[in-house]
């Protein structure tokens, strides 16, 4: 049973097990994935976080996780960055994912604050974007991207 359910993990589940998560419970039982890169030193993320915030709380309701890289440079600064938006959302470094050549989550996009990237829970890329009108047009767009 055990190898069973290991093989229903979805991918990007899978993958995100092998970051700390510095932030919440990630949803193992989201059908469709959204990279968020951000930093609280970055103005540009600053203009995204309300629309992510908005859009998380609709999100969630439809098994799609919001995964937050966060390019501070240490968890004690994300952590805060997180509070200060009363996000709960799962949360990894951008220096672990750095670590792995950016090769650790699938489908992850070019990384640069602010940019997003939409995946299916298999990985698979349905769009990446850097800049913050960018992000902020895929968020208010999620619906239509994670219907696919």
């Amino acid at each position: 049973k055990a190898e069973k359910k290991a093989s229903a993990e979805s991918a990007v589940v899978e993958a995100f097990g092998k970051f700390k998560n510095v932030g919440g419970k990630l949803n193992k039982k989201a059908d469709f994935f959204i990279y968020l890169v951000t930093s609280s030193t970055c103005v540009h993320c600053q203009r995204c976080m309300p629309v992510a915030i908005e859009q998380y709380k609709k999100m969630k309701a439809r098994k799609v996780e919001l995964i937050i890289i966060d390019a501070d440079t240490t968890a004690e600064a994300a952590k805060k960055y997180l509070k200060s938006y009363k996000l709960k959302n799962p949360c990894i470094m951008f220096s672990e994912l750095q670590a792995t050549n950016f090769q650790g989550l699938p489908g992850c996009g070019m990384p640069l604050p602010p940019s997003i990237s939409v995946v299916s829970k298999d990985g698979n890329m349905i769009k990446n974007v850097v800049g913050a009108t960018q992000v902020i047009e895929t968020l208010n767009d999620w619906r239509n991207l994670c219907s696919k």
